[in-house]
């Protein structure tokens, strides 16, 4: 509907899916992003920028640096440096080619515009879809090309006549730099938030999912996202082979669940992913127990969270995972050495919030030991650092408030508040007339 103005499907198209759905996409990779959040058509979360603070301040609000906990890592500025280069280019192989010009803009426009067309963009897309047009930014990578020639000649001639004479190599020093400090300033901008080398957070959830069930288990599993890394873990590394992992969509959805189920007659555990427990927990009310990051199905109703069984595997796996051992235990990597995007710190914030209903549950009973015992080894694993939600924090502070430790309550309270004074200082460089447009950065938890 907010697309859907007066101009009714003109207005979709050329606002939405060219404007916000490719033109934004083409802006990320030439002149630089506001964040690794998807955007939603809000100001800020998904935008391109600059890095030109006046440019930045039309576009976003601020031309001011956002703080860590709103642009984080992804906040990348390209100065729209190669911007400028490809339409250059793109000017240059104009006058010197139409027939190549053509060739380049076809590619540029079937991989962009015209796929665009095809695709169809609904309102909204379940994720950002820029990888669909990396034909159109390899044209736009070839204009580039050309813009550094293009550079490289109209210096020349600028210096010739400057020095009356054919100036030689010297005036090539520009463009050469130009040409260089692109590529350098965008390595330099994307490397923290593209380096693979130390991001283990999928392998580490599969490995969990895994090892949250007991031996010769089936666990069942909910689409893609869920079950490949699981396979990978398996049958790559060799972990936890024992455990059956079945997509329910694969293999014919409850019909088959039902028929397993009774042809199992729970001779053998049955543990439910997230993503299951989410889409038929009406299904099985009263019937599924937490142990980690699965749901056991239980033959009879139960407990909603298995105390015994949720902390032997976290406590009893140590602090970090060392190697790919196929010891039983949740383990992870310590995730403040990378950069962990959004879908992953829900995941670790999913976990975390499972540990917090665990320590509830401890508290309860009387054992505040063990209480505490398990939110120091999450936080040692998963450190409060790494995570987003701020309301997660506090619960995470008011969690150590319920086992007597105040000393790392108002640790954690403070991390929150300082977030805030950062995202409300940042706030306040906003200009006043597009406040309004900045969605829920700033929302502070109750009792702040």
């Amino acid at each position: 509907a907010v697309w859907r103005g007066r101009g009714g499907d003109i207005q979709l198209f050329a606002g939405y899916q060219m404007g916000y759905m490719y033109f934004r996409y083409l802006l990320w990779n030439f002149a630089g992003r506001f964040n690794g959040l998807q955007g939603f058509g809000g100001l800020q979360n998904g935008q391109f920028i600059t890095g030109i603070p006046f440019v930045d301040a039309v576009v976003v609000g601020s031309g001011h640096e956002p703080p860590a906990s709103i642009g984080g890592k992804a906040n990348n500025r390209y100065f729209a440096i190669p911007l400028l280069l490809g339409v250059l280019g793109l000017v240059f192989q104009c006058r010197r080619s139409r027939r190549a010009l053509t060739v380049t803009l076809t590619l540029f426009l079937m991989g962009g515009v015209l796929l665009g067309v095809y695709m169809n963009h609904p309102v909204f897309e379940p994720r950002e879809r820029d990888y669909a047009y990396i034909l159109s930014f390899y044209a736009f990578a070839v204009w580039i090309a050309f813009g550094v020639i293009m550079l490289a000649r109209l210096t020349e001639k600028a210096m010739g006549r400057m020095l009356k004479k054919r100036p030689g190599a010297v005036c090539l020093l520009l463009p050469i730099a130009v040409a260089a400090a692109a590529p350098c300033l965008m390595a330099f901008q994307n490397w923290d938030d593209h380096d693979r080398s130390k991001r283990y957070i999928a392998h580490d959830v599969a490995v969990n999912m895994l090892n949250s069930c007991d031996r010769d288990a089936l666990l069942v599993t909910y689409g893609d996202n869920d079950t490949f890394p699981l396979w990978y873990a398996q049958w790559v590394e060799g972990i936890r082979t024992d455990v059956t992992v079945s997509n329910v969509n694969l293999c014919g959805g409850m019909a088959w669940l039902d028929r397993e189920l009774i042809q199992n007659g729970f001779l053998r555990p049955v543990y439910f992913s997230n993503y299951m427990r989410d889409r038929y927990q009406e299904l099985f009310a009263g019937h599924l127990r937490l142990e980690g990051l699965c749901y056991r199905l239980c033959r009879e109703v139960c407990d909603t969270i298995g105390v015994e069984e949720f902390y032997g595997r976290c406590v009893g796996a140590g602090d970090y995972l060392q190697d790919n051992s196929n010891a039983s235990g949740i383990k992870w990597h310590n995730p403040e050495a990378t950069y962990i995007d959004p879908v992953g710190i829900g995941f670790l914030e999913y976990y975390w919030g499972n540990v917090l209903k665990l320590a509830d549950r401890l508290v309860a009973d009387g054992d505040r030991s063990r209480a505490v015992e398990i939110l120091d080894v999450t936080r040692r694993q998963i450190p409060t650092s790494a995570l987003d939600s701020k309301d997660l924090l506090c619960d995470i502070a008011l969690a150590y408030l319920n086992v007597g430790d105040t000393l790392r309550a108002g640790e954690i309270v403070n991390q929150v508040r300082s977030t805030i004074a950062d995202e409300k200082a940042y706030f306040q460089s906003i200009r006043p007339s597009m406040r309004q447009y900045v969605a829920g950065n700033f929302q502070a938890p109750d009792g702040f």
